[in-house]
């Protein structure tokens, strides 16, 4: 594959939010148009209920008009370069290029009890990254964040993606073992690795 490459985020989820917010506005709109009396609420009740059917209403005629008119632009989540990985996002964006050279690990995990699928990217020295962030404030929000995640640099839910989880970490490993040769995959606690996991240079059971 040629570099650089965007990743994009699926739309499948706004495509899921306009359909909700549709079956909601035909209700919200039935009920206003409606005599109030018809609705079962106490008259006392009855001018705070339609003032909120409005304000339901125009909330979700917002939303419908946002998401419509998201549906034309394309939003990037990752970039993969032939020097390394830049995720977009909140705090993301300030750490830059994270070189491949850099990276010590990269794995894919379940998480939760919906068991949604999230890419971890672990570097050798997560300071000389974290230290782009010059605002210090947002640098300790994301310290902590980065805490909460086994100490991993990078992270994102993969059913964010509009691309093929197999196909992003099979580049990924490549451009990592190009940059490190001597790196080598690693089964995740001493186990196989599963189709959703893959591990590289990492101790077993780190981001378990």
């Amino acid at each position: 594959m040629q570099l650089p490459k965007y990743i994009y985020a699926t739309k499948k989820s706004t495509y899921l939010r306009i359909l909700l917010c549709s079956f909601l506005l035909s209700l919200f709109a039935w009920a206003i148009w409606k005599n109030i009396d018809t609705i079962v609420v106490p008259v006392e009740f009855h001018s705070h209920f339609r003032t909120l059917l409005i304000v339901c209403f125009t909330v979700m005629v917002f939303t419908i008009i946002k998401d419509l008119a998201g549906l034309k632009k394309k939003k990037p989540l990752i970039r993969l370069y032939q020097e390394g990985i830049f995720f977009y996002g909140k705090y993301f964006s300030e750490l830059g290029i994270v070189k491949w050279k850099d990276i010590n690990s990269c794995a894919v995990f379940k998480i939760g009890w919906k068991n949604e699928r999230f890419l971890f990217i672990d570097v050798k020295d997560r300071e000389i990254y974290i230290d782009q962030i010059t605002n210090k404030s947002k640098r300790k929000k994301f310290i902590k964040l980065s805490n909460k995640e086994e100490e991993t640099l990078l992270w994102l839910n993969t059913a964010k993606l509009d691309f093929d989880l197999k196909e992003l970490k099979k580049i990924i490993h490549n451009q990592i073992t190009n940059q490190t040769p001597q790196i080598i995959t690693k089964p995740v606690n001493n186990n196989p690795v599963k189709e959703e996991n893959f591990l590289i240079n990492k101790p077993a059971g780190v981001l378990n």
